[in-house]
């Protein structure tokens, strides 16, 4: 009986220090990273090296950490790379198709190619969307093929920038592809647009429109996006300067530390309750610079593996994790210029919601609104020079802002055709209360999977924003805040609403039959391609991005924007008729499909120049400035004061591009 007492007695003492202890992490609620590098062969297109494959996969066998690479036609179709990947160890590496197109996958799937070594990159040569529907299905077959012969299997994995739907169905359904890469939220880059999407975290692509979520969708196709972006700076920055990838952040000077602020606020600074998520990789084909710091970014998250902070999961877990978050929320801090400004990206399963503090303001500067039935444009049609997937949007405050006056420069209001970051713009906005001071933070709470909360003291009392995945609360709309948008008296999608004395609960509501209609009519919003077309005085630009130069040293650049009366850029038949009496060094002839187009003027004497541009019977008249070197000749200056002051303005006109 004593012994049994005793029994009892330590078994209640270890139970209670058993209920003390903290128990550790489940894995599914660790953060995750996600590795997955895309390996270029060597023909013609951005050509990788197979030295360099060698190396990443002996350094992350080295730190024993598991990755995914894809692999492109040119790989597929070299023994000196398929040697290497016969040799990689098995049990930590896994094998994928990069969906980049070459000539001679073209040749090989009797698919007409139209590229060039110049223009190869382009969506209408190196991505799906650019063929014919038939011909996207035989160039999946084909190097789906040649993957088999080589591994007896098909990939579950695929990575391709930009694709149309119906292929990204086709790889899903006929090849059994469960997780599909691509780029992140960029405007302009390398030809292809992808603007307005779940800017984050993986989740389950729409059968119509792999861009938008469907967190219905039975065994969906789950998306990831490549790199890991600042969700302060990303947002409507043109140049790539703001992401995870080396050859991204390091091109404007930013050093390794900005990577591991940016890697550790994405995992370890999201409210509780959001599993945090970064995918990395890096292309064969980058320069060993860029190499070298994608192994700074290794051993940081070797490091973390071997402390049990991360996992990295596998397709499975990652797949398990991802299709059913309807709800997620990504923040982040002013990682640039340290500042107090703060941003939020909130998608839900029928919208995303971009909140931005900056000082004491508050407001909403980008929203969209999805529907899983919203048809994808290049299911049925072919990029042509651009392509572009823009979702449906009531706000878009990198695209339509406000210019802050500059000591040179006028205020300018945009028209949407050039992004620039919210942070260094008055952009457009639904203004909520402004916070107490400019030091609050907003104070974000995921209270369950269903429901997340942001609070923050203001002029007002506490303020409370509550989103749901299918709506959201806030205070009542301002006037300003347009809550639905129309074509030709039809509304294409809005904002409804419920309200009370303080507060309206917005649902999202979309037409995608009407929707469809309206990017063919109002392009400027959802597909500024550039076409043929008629070109616009009122819309059309000319100016000199430095009118002010010095003689016989460097030129004055002036840019060409021809467009149509939507603001839509005007694919050019012949170059522009240019009458100037200084000197021309820029061929018309390669620079007529580019858009904007860009034009250098050169003169050896001090002079100020008019020049003008004649298409049709459009005429555009810009003035250059062409200011003597004073620093060589200080006493023609002084006799010459006017251009002096032109010598000035080239000075500072060069600090200033300079800071920029």
């Amino acid at each position: 009986m004593v012994k049994f007492f005793y029994r009892f007695i330590k078994l209640i003492l270890f139970s209670i220090i058993f209920l003390l202890i903290p128990s550790p992490a489940k894995a599914s609620e660790l953060p995750q990273v996600m590795i997955i590098n895309q390996v270029r062969g060597t023909e013609c297109c951005e050509i990788g090296e197979v030295e360099i494959f060698q190396k990443q996969l002996d350094y992350f066998t080295e730190k024993q950490l598991p990755a995914f690479f894809t692999l492109r036609w040119d790989v597929l179709n070299d023994s000196k790379f398929i040697d290497v990947i016969k040799k990689a160890n098995s049990e930590l590496f896994n094998w994928g198709i990069f969906l980049e197109i070459t000539p001679d996958l073209a040749t090989a799937a009797e698919v007409n190619y139209t590229g060039t070594v110049d223009n190869w990159y382009q969506a209408q040569h190196a991505y799906t969307l650019g063929y014919l529907p038939e011909e996207r299905e035989q160039l999946i077959d084909t190097i789906m093929a040649k993957y088999k012969e080589i591994f007896g299997h098909y990939p579950t994995l695929t990575t391709s920038w930009i694709i149309d739907t119906p292929t990204l169905n086709y790889l899903h359904d006929e090849y059994g592809v469960e997780v599909h890469q691509i780029t992140r939220e960029q405007w302009g880059t390398d030809s292809y647009t992808l603007y307005g999407g779940p800017p984050h975290y993986p989740y389950p692509a729409s059968r119509n429109w792999a861009f938008i979520p469907d967190y219905a969708a039975v065994n969906p196709t789950i998306v990831v996006r490549q790199t890991l972006t600042d969700p302060v700076w990303n947002y409507g920055d043109t140049q790539s300067r703001f992401t995870s990838q080396p050859n991204d952040f390091a091109q404007d000077g930013k050093g390794f530390e900005y990577f591991e602020k940016l890697f550790n606020q994405a995992l370890f600074e999201q409210p509780v309750g959001q599993t945090g998520f970064a995918l990395l990789g890096l292309e064969n084909s980058m320069k060993d610079k860029y190499q070298q710091l994608f192994k700074q970014q290794l051993q940081v998250v070797a490091d973390y593996q071997q402390q049990g902070k991360i996992i990295l999961p596998d397709l499975k877990t990652l797949k398990k994790t991802w299709q059913s978050t309807a709800l997620t929320v990504y923040q982040g801090r002013d990682l640039v210029k340290n500042t107090s400004s703060q941003a939020i990206w909130i998608s839900g399963q029928n919208y995303r919601v971009r909140i931005i503090k900056k000082e004491q303001q508050i407001c909403v500067d980008d929203l969209r609104l999805y529907d899983a039935a919203l048809q994808d444009y290049y299911a049925d049609h072919q990029a042509r020079d651009s392509s572009y997937w823009v979702t449906p949007f009531l706000i878009d405050g990198s695209r339509f802002y406000t210019h802050e006056k500059s000591w040179f420069g006028k205020e300018y209001t945009s028209n949407g055709m050039l992004p620039l970051p919210d942070m260094v713009t008055q952009p457009e906005c639904w203004e909520l209360p402004m916070a107490i001071s400019a030091q609050d933070q907003l104070q974000l709470k995921q209270v369950d999977a269903e429901t997340l909360t942001i609070d923050y003291q203001s002029e007002e009392g506490l303020t409370s924003l509550i989103f749901k995945p299918t709506s959201f609360k806030f205070p009542p709309a301002l006037d300003n805040v347009k809550l639905a948008w129309s074509v030709n008296g039809d509304v294409v999608y809005e904002l409804t609403k419920k309200c009370a004395t303080n507060f309206c609960w917005y649902t999202p509501w979309v037409n995608p039959k009407i929707f469809a209609q309206a990017q063919e009519i109002q392009t400027s919003a959802f597909l500024p391609e550039q076409r043929a077309g008629k070109i616009s005085t009122a819309q059309s630009k000319l100016y000199a991005d430095n009118p002010y130069a010095i003689a016989g040293r460097n030129p004055v650049r002036v840019v060409f924007i021809p467009r149509d009366e939507q603001g839509v850029g005007v694919k050019l038949e012949s170059p522009p008729n240019i009458e100037t009496e200084v000197k021309l060094i820029t061929d018309p002839a390669l620079v007529l499909a580019d858009d904007p187009q860009f034009y250098d003027f050169m003169s050896d004497e001090p002079q100020r120049a008019k020049i003008q541009f004649t298409v049709d019977s459009i005429q555009l008249t810009v003035s250059a400035h062409f200011a003597p070197n004073c620093k060589n000749n200080p006493k023609y200056c002084l006799s010459h004061p006017r251009q002096a002051w032109w010598y000035l303005r080239s000075l500072i006109g060069d600090k200033q591009r300079l800071f920029k």
